[in-house]
């Protein structure tokens, strides 16, 4: 790998879930997470944080490679050099 490369530094897994608001409530009042971000209304990606764990929750129907709206999040240096 040279300088150029561009160099993955994470990567959450997408729980993908039927009902985003009843996972919503169970993590963040049940398990005490908090909210970290949300998409869309209403929500159809959620991230919620607790001490250094983040779990990331989706309705997506349809999870293949080719849907336009990511399934995995990966966190890397240059955005630019990996889509371009």
């Amino acid at each position: 790998m040279t300088a150029e490369d561009p160099i993955m530094v994470g990567a959450a897994t997408v729980f993908v879930v039927t009902d985003i608001a009843k996972n919503i409530e169970h993590y963040r009042d049940m398990l005490g997470f908090t909210v970290t971000f949300e998409y869309e209304t209403p929500t159809f990606y959620v991230c919620l944080c607790r001490d250094e764990v983040a779990l990331h929750g989706s309705t997506l129907e349809d999870t293949s490679i080719g849907d336009c709206r990511l399934v995995a999040l990966f966190a890397e240096k240059s955005l630019q050099a990996i889509f371009g």
